[in-house]
Protein backbone atom coordinates (compact mmCIF):
# COMPACT_ATOMS: atom_id res chain seq x y z
CA UNK A 1 0.00 0.00 0.00
CA UNK A 2 1.19 3.64 -1.09
CA UNK A 3 -0.32 7.01 -0.66
CA UNK A 4 -1.68 6.92 -4.50
CA UNK A 5 -3.95 4.25 -2.91
CA UNK A 6 -4.58 5.72 0.27
CA UNK A 7 -8.39 5.12 0.19
CA UNK A 8 -8.66 1.44 -1.44
CA UNK A 9 -11.35 -0.53 0.80
CA UNK A 10 -9.64 -3.42 2.42
CA UNK A 11 -10.86 -7.05 1.55
CA UNK A 12 -8.83 -9.40 3.23
CA UNK A 13 -9.95 -9.07 6.75
CA UNK A 14 -9.90 -10.98 10.13
CA UNK A 15 -12.93 -11.79 11.50
CA UNK A 16 -11.57 -9.73 15.45
CA UNK A 17 -11.41 -6.70 13.60
CA UNK A 18 -14.91 -7.10 11.70
CA UNK A 19 -16.56 -7.41 14.90
CA UNK A 20 -15.25 -4.88 16.46
CA UNK A 21 -15.49 -2.30 13.50
CA UNK A 22 -19.21 -3.36 13.61
CA UNK A 23 -19.39 -3.38 17.18
CA UNK A 24 -18.39 0.80 16.94
CA UNK A 25 -20.68 1.00 14.22
CA UNK A 26 -23.34 0.02 16.22
CA UNK A 27 -23.18 2.42 19.22
CA UNK A 28 -22.43 5.48 16.85
CA UNK A 29 -18.38 5.35 17.49
CA UNK A 30 -15.92 6.14 14.50
CA UNK A 31 -13.70 2.74 14.22
CA UNK A 32 -10.04 3.33 14.93
CA UNK A 33 -8.83 1.99 12.44
CA UNK A 34 -11.70 1.45 9.40
CA UNK A 35 -11.84 -0.96 6.99
CA UNK A 36 -13.82 0.83 3.84
CA UNK A 37 -15.21 4.27 3.00
CA UNK A 38 -18.35 4.85 0.73
CA UNK A 39 -19.19 7.77 -1.49
CA UNK A 40 -17.17 10.76 -1.47
CA UNK A 41 -14.82 9.96 -4.25
CA UNK A 42 -14.18 14.14 -4.83
CA UNK A 43 -13.09 14.43 -1.46
CA UNK A 44 -10.75 11.81 -1.28
CA UNK A 45 -9.33 12.25 -5.08
CA UNK A 46 -8.03 16.19 -3.37
CA UNK A 47 -6.78 14.40 -0.17
CA UNK A 48 -4.78 11.93 -1.76
CA UNK A 49 -3.63 14.66 -4.19
CA UNK A 50 -2.65 16.85 -1.13
CA UNK A 51 -0.98 14.45 0.89
CA UNK A 52 0.73 13.27 -2.65
CA UNK A 53 2.03 16.77 -3.01
CA UNK A 54 3.43 16.96 0.64
CA UNK A 55 5.28 13.81 0.15
CA UNK A 56 7.09 14.90 -2.91
CA UNK A 57 8.25 17.59 -0.60
CA UNK A 58 5.97 20.19 -3.17
CA UNK A 59 4.72 22.00 -0.53
CA UNK A 60 2.78 22.50 2.98
CA UNK A 61 -0.90 20.56 2.29
CA UNK A 62 -3.58 21.95 4.45
CA UNK A 63 -7.27 20.91 4.40
CA UNK A 64 -9.95 21.54 5.91
CA UNK A 65 -12.90 18.68 6.60
CA UNK A 66 -16.42 19.83 7.09
CA UNK A 67 -19.71 18.41 7.57
CA UNK A 68 -22.50 17.52 9.53
CA UNK A 69 -22.85 15.56 12.73
CA UNK A 70 -22.04 12.23 12.11
CA UNK A 71 -20.99 12.75 8.63
CA UNK A 72 -17.79 10.49 8.70
CA UNK A 73 -15.12 13.11 9.63
CA UNK A 74 -13.58 11.64 12.83
CA UNK A 75 -13.78 8.56 10.38
CA UNK A 76 -11.84 9.58 7.59
CA UNK A 77 -9.25 10.90 10.18
CA UNK A 78 -8.88 7.20 11.50
CA UNK A 79 -8.50 5.72 8.26
CA UNK A 80 -6.16 8.66 7.13
CA UNK A 81 -4.11 7.91 10.54
CA UNK A 82 -4.28 4.16 10.58
CA UNK A 83 -3.04 3.55 7.23
CA UNK A 84 0.14 5.85 7.38
CA UNK A 85 0.79 4.77 11.02
CA UNK A 86 1.07 0.99 9.06
CA UNK A 87 3.57 2.54 6.18
CA UNK A 88 5.90 2.99 9.05
CA UNK A 89 7.30 6.34 7.31
CA UNK A 90 5.44 9.25 8.85
CA UNK A 91 5.24 10.82 11.74
CA UNK A 92 1.21 11.54 12.93
CA UNK A 93 -0.07 13.04 15.62
CA UNK A 94 -3.68 13.70 16.68
CA UNK A 95 -5.73 15.14 18.80
CA UNK A 96 -9.19 17.39 18.97
CA UNK A 97 -9.41 21.27 20.21
CA UNK A 98 -10.58 20.52 24.02
CA UNK A 99 -7.31 18.47 24.58
CA UNK A 100 -5.07 21.76 24.53
CA UNK A 101 -6.32 23.08 27.32
CA UNK A 102 -3.10 21.52 29.01
CA UNK A 103 -0.63 23.69 27.18
CA UNK A 104 -2.77 27.07 27.51
CA UNK A 105 -5.13 26.28 24.36
CA UNK A 106 -2.19 26.90 21.90
CA UNK A 107 -2.14 24.69 18.45
CA UNK A 108 1.60 24.47 18.25
CA UNK A 109 2.54 23.45 21.86
CA UNK A 110 0.35 20.81 21.17
CA UNK A 111 1.67 20.05 17.88
CA UNK A 112 4.76 19.85 19.53
CA UNK A 113 3.74 17.78 22.97
CA UNK A 114 2.26 15.13 20.93
CA UNK A 115 5.76 14.70 18.81
CA UNK A 116 7.44 14.72 22.36
CA UNK A 117 5.08 11.54 23.78
CA UNK A 118 5.21 9.63 20.77
CA UNK A 119 8.35 10.02 18.86
CA UNK A 120 10.63 10.24 22.12
CA UNK A 121 13.05 8.77 21.22
CA UNK A 122 12.96 10.47 17.85
CA UNK A 123 12.67 13.86 19.24
CA UNK A 124 15.33 13.95 21.86
CA UNK A 125 18.16 12.36 19.36
CA UNK A 126 17.18 15.52 16.60
CA UNK A 127 17.89 17.69 19.64
CA UNK A 128 20.81 16.11 20.92
CA UNK A 129 22.23 16.50 17.48
CA UNK A 130 21.39 19.82 16.95
CA UNK A 131 23.07 20.89 20.58
CA UNK A 132 26.27 18.60 19.22
CA UNK A 133 26.56 20.52 15.62
CA UNK A 134 26.73 23.76 17.69
CA UNK A 135 30.37 25.28 16.84
CA UNK A 136 31.19 28.16 18.94
CA UNK A 137 34.36 29.24 20.41
CA UNK A 138 33.49 28.82 23.53
CA UNK A 139 34.25 32.26 25.87
CA UNK A 140 34.36 32.47 29.90
CA UNK A 141 30.72 34.20 28.72
CA UNK A 142 27.70 32.12 29.29
CA UNK A 143 25.50 34.88 27.80
CA UNK A 144 27.83 35.49 24.56
CA UNK A 145 27.85 31.92 23.94
CA UNK A 146 23.69 32.29 24.29
CA UNK A 147 23.87 35.29 22.69
CA UNK A 148 25.92 33.35 19.77
CA UNK A 149 23.86 30.29 19.11
CA UNK A 150 20.91 32.82 19.32
CA UNK A 151 21.68 34.46 16.37
CA UNK A 152 23.30 31.78 14.49
CA UNK A 153 20.21 29.96 14.38
CA UNK A 154 17.75 32.87 14.33
CA UNK A 155 15.72 32.01 17.39
CA UNK A 156 14.80 33.39 20.84
CA UNK A 157 17.17 34.07 23.57
CA UNK A 158 14.87 31.23 26.03
CA UNK A 159 15.27 28.82 23.18
CA UNK A 160 19.08 29.30 22.91
CA UNK A 161 19.81 29.25 26.41
CA UNK A 162 17.60 25.63 26.24
CA UNK A 163 19.85 24.50 23.02
CA UNK A 164 23.06 25.87 25.18
CA UNK A 165 22.41 23.79 28.33
CA UNK A 166 21.31 20.38 26.18
CA UNK A 167 25.17 21.57 24.19
CA UNK A 168 26.77 21.93 27.66
CA UNK A 169 25.43 18.92 28.68
CA UNK A 170 24.59 19.87 32.25
CA UNK A 171 22.33 18.15 34.68
CA UNK A 172 19.95 20.01 33.87
CA UNK A 173 19.95 19.05 30.37
CA UNK A 174 16.59 16.61 31.00
CA UNK A 175 14.48 19.43 32.06
CA UNK A 176 15.58 21.34 28.95
CA UNK A 177 14.70 18.64 26.85
CA UNK A 178 11.29 18.44 28.66
CA UNK A 179 10.18 22.14 27.86
CA UNK A 180 11.54 21.74 24.45
CA UNK A 181 8.94 18.99 24.36
CA UNK A 182 6.50 21.04 25.24
CA UNK A 183 5.79 18.48 28.69
CA UNK A 184 6.79 20.54 31.51
CA UNK A 185 6.20 22.63 34.55
CA UNK A 186 7.07 25.79 36.71
CA UNK A 187 9.89 23.48 38.47
CA UNK A 188 11.37 23.14 35.16
CA UNK A 189 11.34 26.94 34.08
CA UNK A 190 12.53 28.08 37.25
CA UNK A 191 15.44 25.20 37.24
CA UNK A 192 16.88 27.14 33.74
CA UNK A 193 16.35 30.58 34.90
CA UNK A 194 13.87 30.61 31.85
CA UNK A 195 10.12 32.09 30.70
CA UNK A 196 7.56 30.38 28.74
CA UNK A 197 8.24 29.38 25.43
CA UNK A 198 6.31 30.76 22.95
CA UNK A 199 4.53 29.98 19.89
CA UNK A 200 6.99 31.55 17.57
CA UNK A 201 9.96 29.22 19.51
CA UNK A 202 7.55 25.85 19.42
CA UNK A 203 7.34 26.42 15.17
CA UNK A 204 10.72 27.14 15.11
CA UNK A 205 11.56 23.44 17.14
CA UNK A 206 9.02 22.35 15.14
CA UNK A 207 10.80 23.07 11.92
CA UNK A 208 14.38 22.29 13.79
CA UNK A 209 11.90 18.45 14.21
CA UNK A 210 11.30 18.61 10.31
CA UNK A 211 15.15 19.33 9.49
CA UNK A 212 16.72 16.54 11.33
CA UNK A 213 13.46 14.01 11.30
CA UNK A 214 14.80 9.86 10.97
CA UNK A 215 12.10 8.91 8.94
CA UNK A 216 11.57 10.17 5.44
CA UNK A 217 7.96 11.19 5.47
CA UNK A 218 6.29 13.88 6.65
CA UNK A 219 4.66 15.15 9.91
CA UNK A 220 0.69 14.64 9.67
CA UNK A 221 -0.94 16.71 12.05
CA UNK A 222 -5.08 15.26 12.55
CA UNK A 223 -7.09 17.93 14.42
CA UNK A 224 -10.66 16.24 15.39
CA UNK A 225 -13.59 18.73 16.26
CA UNK A 226 -12.33 22.29 15.63
CA UNK A 227 -16.00 23.51 16.21
CA UNK A 228 -15.31 23.17 19.69
CA UNK A 229 -13.31 26.27 19.49
CA UNK A 230 -16.09 28.36 18.44
CA UNK A 231 -18.49 26.62 20.42
CA UNK A 232 -17.38 25.42 23.55
CA UNK A 233 -13.97 27.64 24.33
CA UNK A 234 -13.88 31.01 26.60
CA UNK A 235 -13.00 33.92 24.52
CA UNK A 236 -9.59 34.05 26.03
CA UNK A 237 -9.24 30.25 24.96
CA UNK A 238 -10.30 30.24 22.14
CA UNK A 239 -8.48 34.30 20.86
CA UNK A 240 -4.84 31.99 22.09
CA UNK A 241 -6.06 29.05 19.91
CA UNK A 242 -7.04 31.07 16.67
CA UNK A 243 -3.92 32.83 17.05
CA UNK A 244 -1.53 29.73 17.51
CA UNK A 245 -3.38 28.19 14.48
CA UNK A 246 -2.91 30.85 12.28
CA UNK A 247 0.70 32.08 13.42
CA UNK A 248 1.67 28.00 12.31
CA UNK A 249 0.03 28.01 8.76
CA UNK A 250 1.55 31.54 8.31
CA UNK A 251 5.35 30.08 9.35
CA UNK A 252 4.57 26.40 7.99
CA UNK A 253 4.71 27.21 4.56
CA UNK A 254 8.06 28.76 4.50
CA UNK A 255 9.61 25.58 5.79
CA UNK A 256 12.30 23.71 4.26
CA UNK A 257 11.66 21.70 3.50
CA UNK A 258 8.08 21.76 3.41
CA UNK A 259 7.12 18.25 4.56
CA UNK A 260 4.10 19.13 6.49
CA UNK A 261 0.34 18.19 6.22
CA UNK A 262 -3.00 19.30 8.47
CA UNK A 263 -6.42 18.38 8.17
CA UNK A 264 -8.59 19.65 10.77
CA UNK A 265 -11.94 18.38 10.84
CA UNK A 266 -14.90 20.52 11.69
CA UNK A 267 -18.83 19.71 12.21
CA UNK A 268 -21.25 22.35 10.92
CA UNK A 269 -25.02 22.65 11.82
CA UNK A 270 -25.59 24.35 8.69
CA UNK A 271 -24.52 25.41 5.64
CA UNK A 272 -21.96 28.27 6.72
CA UNK A 273 -21.78 27.33 10.57
CA UNK A 274 -17.85 27.22 10.08
CA UNK A 275 -17.09 30.58 7.99
CA UNK A 276 -19.96 32.42 10.40
CA UNK A 277 -18.00 31.37 13.54
CA UNK A 278 -14.78 32.05 12.37
CA UNK A 279 -14.97 35.32 10.68
CA UNK A 280 -17.14 37.21 13.28
CA UNK A 281 -14.21 36.71 15.75
CA UNK A 282 -11.00 36.45 13.38
CA UNK A 283 -11.48 37.24 9.73
CA UNK A 284 -7.88 37.12 9.13
CA UNK A 285 -7.76 33.07 10.11
CA UNK A 286 -11.19 32.23 7.89
CA UNK A 287 -9.11 34.08 5.07
CA UNK A 288 -6.77 30.91 5.32
CA UNK A 289 -9.08 28.51 6.21
CA UNK A 290 -11.89 29.10 3.27
CA UNK A 291 -9.95 28.02 0.06
CA UNK A 292 -9.14 24.29 2.01
CA UNK A 293 -12.45 23.25 2.70
CA UNK A 294 -13.54 20.00 1.85
CA UNK A 295 -17.09 19.02 2.34
CA UNK A 296 -18.40 15.79 2.93
CA UNK A 297 -21.98 14.65 1.27
CA UNK A 298 -24.59 13.38 3.80
CA UNK A 299 -25.93 9.77 2.73
CA UNK A 300 -28.80 9.73 0.15
CA UNK A 301 -30.51 6.71 0.34
CA UNK A 302 -32.48 6.94 -2.56
CA UNK A 303 -29.07 7.49 -4.61
CA UNK A 304 -29.27 3.36 -5.66
CA UNK A 305 -25.28 2.85 -6.30
CA UNK A 306 -24.66 4.44 -3.36
CA UNK A 307 -27.38 2.64 -1.22
CA UNK A 308 -26.57 -1.18 -2.74
CA UNK A 309 -22.46 -0.36 -2.11
CA UNK A 310 -23.09 0.12 1.75
CA UNK A 311 -24.84 -2.84 1.98
CA UNK A 312 -22.44 -4.74 0.41
CA UNK A 313 -20.17 -3.10 2.20
CA UNK A 314 -21.77 -4.30 5.57
CA UNK A 315 -23.43 -7.39 4.49
CA UNK A 316 -19.78 -9.20 3.36
CA UNK A 317 -18.42 -7.91 7.17
CA UNK A 318 -21.54 -8.98 8.71
CA UNK A 319 -21.29 -12.57 6.95
CA UNK A 320 -17.93 -12.92 8.08
CA UNK A 321 -17.96 -11.47 11.35
CA UNK A 322 -21.37 -13.41 12.68
CA UNK A 323 -21.24 -16.35 10.14
CA UNK A 324 -24.29 -15.01 9.02
CA UNK A 325 -26.01 -14.19 5.37
CA UNK A 326 -28.65 -11.61 5.72
CA UNK A 327 -29.04 -12.17 1.91
CA UNK A 328 -26.08 -10.29 0.06
CA UNK A 329 -27.98 -10.54 -3.12
CA UNK A 330 -31.36 -8.96 -2.16
CA UNK A 331 -30.38 -5.24 -1.75
CA UNK A 332 -33.62 -4.14 -2.86
CA UNK A 333 -35.33 -5.93 0.02
CA UNK A 334 -32.80 -4.19 2.39
CA UNK A 335 -33.97 -0.57 0.77
CA UNK A 336 -37.65 -1.51 1.45
CA UNK A 337 -37.24 -2.37 5.18
CA UNK A 338 -34.73 0.79 5.59
CA UNK A 339 -36.77 3.26 4.43
CA UNK A 340 -39.66 1.63 6.94
CA UNK A 341 -36.94 2.02 9.59
CA UNK A 342 -36.89 5.90 8.75
CA UNK A 343 -40.52 6.23 8.50
CA UNK A 344 -40.28 5.82 4.73
CA UNK A 345 -38.42 9.35 3.96
CA UNK A 346 -35.85 9.60 1.57
CA UNK A 347 -34.49 12.91 3.13
CA UNK A 348 -30.73 12.61 3.02
CA UNK A 349 -29.28 11.30 6.58
CA UNK A 350 -25.53 10.95 8.29
CA UNK A 351 -23.50 8.15 7.14
CA UNK A 352 -23.52 7.48 11.20
CA UNK A 353 -27.03 6.89 11.17
CA UNK A 354 -27.37 5.17 7.53
CA UNK A 355 -24.93 2.26 8.70
CA UNK A 356 -27.00 2.04 12.30
CA UNK A 357 -30.17 1.97 10.88
CA UNK A 358 -29.11 -1.28 8.29
CA UNK A 359 -26.94 -3.08 11.15
CA UNK A 360 -29.99 -2.80 13.48
CA UNK A 361 -31.25 -4.62 10.71
CA UNK A 362 -29.51 -7.19 9.91
CA UNK A 363 -29.54 -7.67 13.63
CA UNK A 364 -32.97 -8.32 13.37
CA UNK A 365 -32.75 -10.53 10.99
CA UNK A 366 -30.35 -12.67 13.03
CA UNK A 367 -32.00 -13.00 16.25
CA UNK A 368 -35.19 -14.13 13.96
CA UNK A 369 -33.43 -16.63 11.68
CA UNK A 370 -34.54 -14.82 8.95
CA UNK A 371 -33.05 -13.61 5.38
CA UNK A 372 -34.08 -11.19 3.34
CA UNK A 373 -34.98 -13.33 0.79
CA UNK A 374 -37.82 -14.24 3.71
CA UNK A 375 -39.43 -11.19 2.97
CA UNK A 376 -39.84 -12.02 -0.83
CA UNK A 377 -41.59 -15.18 0.14
CA UNK A 378 -44.12 -14.20 3.07
CA UNK A 379 -45.42 -11.84 -0.37
CA UNK A 380 -45.69 -13.75 -1.63
CA UNK A 381 -47.85 -15.92 0.23
CA UNK A 382 -49.87 -13.73 1.10
CA UNK A 383 -50.87 -12.79 -2.26
CA UNK A 384 -51.73 -16.39 -2.38
CA UNK A 385 -54.12 -16.22 0.71
CA UNK A 386 -55.90 -13.44 -0.84
CA UNK A 387 -56.19 -14.85 -3.94
CA UNK A 388 -57.61 -18.02 -2.13
CA UNK A 389 -59.93 -16.80 -0.11
CA UNK A 390 -61.50 -13.60 1.36
CA UNK A 391 -58.01 -12.94 4.09
CA UNK A 392 -58.22 -10.05 5.13
CA UNK A 393 -54.40 -8.81 6.11
CA UNK A 394 -54.11 -6.24 9.10
CA UNK A 395 -50.27 -5.45 8.67
CA UNK A 396 -48.45 -4.52 12.18
CA UNK A 397 -46.86 -1.40 12.09
CA UNK A 398 -42.74 -2.18 11.99
CA UNK A 399 -41.60 -1.00 15.07
CA UNK A 400 -39.52 1.85 13.61
CA UNK A 401 -38.25 5.28 14.20
CA UNK A 402 -39.45 8.27 12.82
CA UNK A 403 -36.85 11.22 11.86
CA UNK A 404 -38.58 13.42 14.74
CA UNK A 405 -37.57 10.11 17.17
CA UNK A 406 -34.40 9.60 15.27
CA UNK A 407 -33.09 13.29 15.97
CA UNK A 408 -34.51 14.10 19.20
CA UNK A 409 -32.17 10.78 20.31
CA UNK A 410 -29.69 12.41 18.65
CA UNK A 411 -29.46 15.56 20.53
CA UNK A 412 -30.34 13.63 23.94
CA UNK A 413 -26.94 12.33 23.47
CA UNK A 414 -25.14 15.63 22.28
CA UNK A 415 -26.36 17.16 24.96
CA UNK A 416 -25.74 14.96 27.76
CA UNK A 417 -22.37 14.52 26.35
CA UNK A 418 -21.95 17.94 25.78
CA UNK A 419 -19.47 20.26 28.45
CA UNK A 420 -20.99 22.79 30.98
CA UNK A 421 -19.28 25.30 28.39
CA UNK A 422 -20.44 24.04 25.33
CA UNK A 423 -24.10 24.06 26.38
CA UNK A 424 -25.05 27.47 26.19
CA UNK A 425 -23.86 27.74 22.87
CA UNK A 426 -26.36 24.87 21.50
CA UNK A 427 -28.60 26.64 22.27
CA UNK A 428 -27.69 29.60 20.90
CA UNK A 429 -27.45 28.03 17.62
CA UNK A 430 -31.01 26.54 17.84
CA UNK A 431 -32.25 29.88 18.97
CA UNK A 432 -30.09 31.07 16.24
CA UNK A 433 -32.37 28.77 13.66
CA UNK A 434 -35.79 29.58 15.29
CA UNK A 435 -35.41 33.51 15.10
CA UNK A 436 -33.92 33.60 11.14
CA UNK A 437 -37.01 31.28 10.53
CA UNK A 438 -39.19 33.93 11.83
CA UNK A 439 -37.83 36.61 10.28
CA UNK A 440 -35.40 37.97 12.59
CA UNK A 441 -31.87 39.40 11.63
CA UNK A 442 -29.00 37.91 13.65
CA UNK A 443 -26.79 40.81 15.09
CA UNK A 444 -23.38 40.20 15.16
CA UNK A 445 -21.80 42.36 18.39
CA UNK A 446 -18.01 42.25 17.15
CA UNK A 447 -19.38 44.00 13.97
CA UNK A 448 -22.16 46.35 15.35
CA UNK A 449 -20.80 46.70 19.31
CA UNK A 450 -17.93 46.02 18.68
CA UNK A 451 -17.97 44.06 22.27
CA UNK A 452 -16.69 40.22 22.44
CA UNK A 453 -19.19 37.43 21.08
CA UNK A 454 -20.11 34.92 23.51
CA UNK A 455 -21.73 31.70 23.46
CA UNK A 456 -24.32 32.84 26.16
CA UNK A 457 -25.46 35.88 24.54
CA UNK A 458 -27.82 36.53 21.19
CA UNK A 459 -28.81 39.76 19.65
CA UNK A 460 -31.97 40.04 17.49
CA UNK A 461 -33.79 42.06 15.28
CA UNK A 462 -37.00 42.71 13.31
CA UNK A 463 -37.57 46.19 12.48
CA UNK A 464 -37.62 48.15 15.81
CA UNK A 465 -38.02 45.10 18.03
CA UNK A 466 -34.64 44.34 19.46
CA UNK A 467 -33.82 41.60 21.80
CA UNK A 468 -30.34 40.62 23.86
CA UNK A 469 -30.96 37.33 24.88
CA UNK A 470 -28.55 35.89 27.65
CA UNK A 471 -28.53 32.18 27.53
CA UNK A 472 -27.83 30.29 31.22
CA UNK A 473 -27.54 26.54 31.45
CA UNK A 474 -26.64 26.37 35.46
CA UNK A 475 -28.33 23.46 37.23
CA UNK A 476 -28.46 24.79 40.79
CA UNK A 477 -29.99 27.79 42.42
CA UNK A 478 -26.25 29.84 43.26
CA UNK A 479 -25.03 29.60 39.93
CA UNK A 480 -28.31 30.67 38.36
CA UNK A 481 -28.11 33.65 40.53
CA UNK A 482 -24.28 34.31 39.17
CA UNK A 483 -25.46 34.10 36.09
CA UNK A 484 -28.25 36.36 36.11
CA UNK A 485 -26.40 38.79 37.84
CA UNK A 486 -24.00 38.27 34.53
CA UNK A 487 -26.67 38.57 32.36
CA UNK A 488 -27.33 42.48 34.07
CA UNK A 489 -23.70 43.35 33.81
CA UNK A 490 -23.65 42.72 30.25
CA UNK A 491 -26.80 44.77 29.53
CA UNK A 492 -24.80 47.55 31.29
CA UNK A 493 -21.64 47.01 29.18
CA UNK A 494 -24.08 47.14 25.64
CA UNK A 495 -25.50 50.42 27.73
CA UNK A 496 -22.15 51.60 28.07
CA UNK A 497 -21.06 51.11 24.76
CA UNK A 498 -23.38 53.36 23.56
CA UNK A 499 -26.66 51.10 22.42
CA UNK A 500 -29.06 53.98 21.16
CA UNK A 501 -31.95 52.02 20.43
CA UNK A 502 -34.17 50.67 22.73
CA UNK A 503 -33.97 46.63 23.35
CA UNK A 504 -35.47 43.61 25.86
CA UNK A 505 -33.44 41.84 27.79
CA UNK A 506 -34.27 37.94 28.15
CA UNK A 507 -32.94 35.90 30.65
CA UNK A 508 -33.11 32.19 29.28
CA UNK A 509 -32.42 29.52 32.43
CA UNK A 510 -33.19 25.86 32.46
CA UNK A 511 -36.45 25.63 34.66
CA UNK A 512 -34.86 22.95 37.15
CA UNK A 513 -32.73 25.31 38.81
CA UNK A 514 -35.37 27.62 39.59
CA UNK A 515 -36.24 28.06 43.66
CA UNK A 516 -38.77 30.96 44.88
CA UNK A 517 -35.63 32.49 46.46
CA UNK A 518 -34.16 32.91 42.93
CA UNK A 519 -37.69 34.04 41.75
CA UNK A 520 -37.95 36.56 44.11
CA UNK A 521 -34.21 37.81 43.08
CA UNK A 522 -35.23 38.17 39.69
CA UNK A 523 -38.57 40.18 40.72
CA UNK A 524 -36.24 42.85 41.73
CA UNK A 525 -35.48 43.60 38.34
CA UNK A 526 -39.03 43.42 36.26
CA UNK A 527 -37.34 44.83 33.26
CA UNK A 528 -35.54 41.65 32.47
CA UNK A 529 -38.20 39.08 30.75
CA UNK A 530 -37.38 35.67 32.48
CA UNK A 531 -38.23 32.48 30.48
CA UNK A 532 -37.76 29.24 31.87
CA UNK A 533 -36.68 26.36 29.60
CA UNK A 534 -38.51 23.02 30.42
CA UNK A 535 -36.19 19.98 29.60
CA UNK A 536 -38.61 18.66 27.37
CA UNK A 537 -38.70 22.17 25.31
CA UNK A 538 -34.91 22.32 25.25
CA UNK A 539 -34.95 18.98 23.51
CA UNK A 540 -37.49 19.97 20.89
CA UNK A 541 -35.60 23.38 20.24
CA UNK A 542 -32.18 21.49 20.00
CA UNK A 543 -33.77 19.06 17.38
CA UNK A 544 -35.47 22.22 15.35
CA UNK A 545 -31.65 23.03 14.05
CA UNK A 546 -31.30 19.45 12.53
CA UNK A 547 -35.25 19.22 11.17
CA UNK A 548 -34.80 18.30 7.17
CA UNK A 549 -38.49 19.27 6.28
CA UNK A 550 -40.57 22.09 7.21
CA UNK A 551 -43.18 19.87 8.18
CA UNK A 552 -41.11 18.18 10.75
CA UNK A 553 -39.80 21.89 12.01
CA UNK A 554 -43.94 23.19 12.47
CA UNK A 555 -44.50 20.32 14.47
CA UNK A 556 -41.27 20.25 17.11
CA UNK A 557 -42.02 24.27 16.99
CA UNK A 558 -45.73 23.80 18.65
CA UNK A 559 -43.81 21.55 21.32
CA UNK A 560 -41.67 24.73 22.86
CA UNK A 561 -43.62 27.66 21.16
CA UNK A 562 -44.80 28.34 24.45
CA UNK A 563 -41.03 29.28 25.41
CA UNK A 564 -40.50 31.29 22.49
CA UNK A 565 -43.92 33.55 23.10
CA UNK A 566 -43.03 34.47 26.45
CA UNK A 567 -40.11 36.20 24.72
CA UNK A 568 -42.78 39.27 24.20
Amino acid sequence: MNIKNLFMNEKDLSVSSIRKELTGMKNSQPPQSPTFIINQQMVKEKITQKLLDCDSGWNFSHIVLTGRVGGGKTHFLNWIESRLTYLGNYYTVKFQVQETNVVKYSFVRMVVSKLFQIYFSDFTSCFKQLAEDITINESQDRDTDISIISERLGVSSNLATLLYTIYKGENKSSAAMRVLGASHGRTEINKLGIRELNNTDYIKIIHFFIKRKKKEGFLLILLDEFEHAFSALTTAARRNFYISYKEFIDKVVNFEPPSVALITSVTEQYKGNLKEAVSKGEIALWTRLEHHVLELSEFNPSDVDEFEELFHELAIRYKKGYEYDVGLEYAKEMKKQFFAYLGDTTQAISYRDAISNMLKIMDDLRLKGMNLSDFQKEKQNSANLREDSNFIDIETPPNVKTDEERILDEVRAQWQKAHHNQRPGLIKSSLEKVFLDLNYQIVRFKTEFGVEELASVLYIRRKIDEKLIYIATATNPKSLGNKFQKCLSFKDELLEFGKESEFTTVFVYQKEAETETVLNYFRNHPDIINVPLEQNELLNLLAYSNANTDALKNKLLTKFNRFVSNFS
